[in-house]
């Protein structure tokens, strides 16, 4: 299989593939058929291959890739792949099975191919979802009164509003977000990386035991039943907060569920909460029998 390291260096540059190399070199027997380093400068987003040992770009993040080739042999299978852009770098391990499947589409949308690796496969198959998930957000901002953000400091949220900041002026997109006092639980650093680096208004509001218990009996009443999820709570003070500034939201919902991303979501805790409810039905059904 192949083989990939890296380091990031958080208080100065890279300019010499020296450390990479021996990196590479001690690995070398997950992929001895090629080998490609990249460096990446985080601060301006700028990926380059180094020259004559030396990186052009003064990268902070260094990236090395052992291949084993299995699919396209040739030079145009070569690891890290960058997108004609230079803008995205792509390295896989394994073999994508069903990627050709989706290649006839890809080049239908005007996507080319230098090669028929899997690999190059991927990196338009990821390319065309940006340009679907920039389109998708466009679309859902359309409106006639202010619109925002719901952010989280999660992938998801932080990427729509990634998106939605582009769509209008710089500066200007609001977002609203809860945070917790407990710094183990609140993500109000991951929060504010992102409202700094896409420049947004922030509202922020606390989470506590206090306006948690007195949004209960309002809670439950919109929901018209007994809430089933202790984040609803949540997303009502947050509804609160967000109406101060705008009327419609974005949010980035979907992906931890469809991917099993929360504890719940545990196979252990499945199992357990199947006999739980299994006994409890049974009780029911003899309680049911009974009467």
């Amino acid at each position: 299989m192949c083989g990939f390291t890296g380091y990031l260096l958080k208080q100065s540059i890279e300019t010499s593939i020296s450390t990479i190399e021996e990196m590479l070199q001690l690995q070398k027997h997950r992929g001895h058929d090629d080998s490609g380093i990249i460096g990446v400068n985080v601060m301006n987003n700028s990926i380059s291959i180094p020259l004559e040992n030396n990186f052009p770009n003064q990268p902070n993040l260094t990236w090395g890739f052992n291949r084993l080739s299995i699919l396209d042999l040739s030079a145009a299978g070569h690891q890290p792949m960058l997108s004609d852009s230079k803008d995205i770098a792509l390295m896989m391990n394994g073999e994508v099975y069903n990627a050709f499947d989706d290649k006839d589409e890809l080049i239908n949308l005007g996507f080319s191919f230098r090669g028929k690796s899997d690999t190059e496969v991927v990196l338009n198959i990821y390319l065309a979802f940006d340009d679907a998930l920039d389109a998708s957000v466009k679309r859902q901002m359309i409106s006639d009164v202010k619109l925002g953000c719901q952010l989280s400091g999660g992938v998801d949220s932080s990427l729509v509003a990634a998106k939605a900041k582009d769509q209008i002026e710089s500066g200007k997109l609001e977002c609203v977000s809860l945070f917790f006092k407990d710094p183990k639980f609140s993500e109000k650093n991951y929060m504010n990386q992102v409202v700094n680096k896409l420049l947004l208004k922030s509202h922020q509001v606390q989470l506590d035991a206090v306006n948690y218990l007195s949004l209960i009996n309002e809670a439950t009443g919109h929901f018209e039943q007994p809430l089933n999820h202790p984040n609803t709570i949540g997303i009502k003070l947050l509804s609160k907060e967000a109406r101060k500034h705008v009327t419609v939201l974005l949010s980035g919902e979907g992906a931890d569920e469809s991917f099993g991303g929360y504890g719940r979501f545990n196979p252990k805790k499945l199992v357990f909460f199947q006999k739980t409810s299994y006994r409890a039905f049974s009780k029911i059904e003899k309680i049911h029998c009974n009467l």
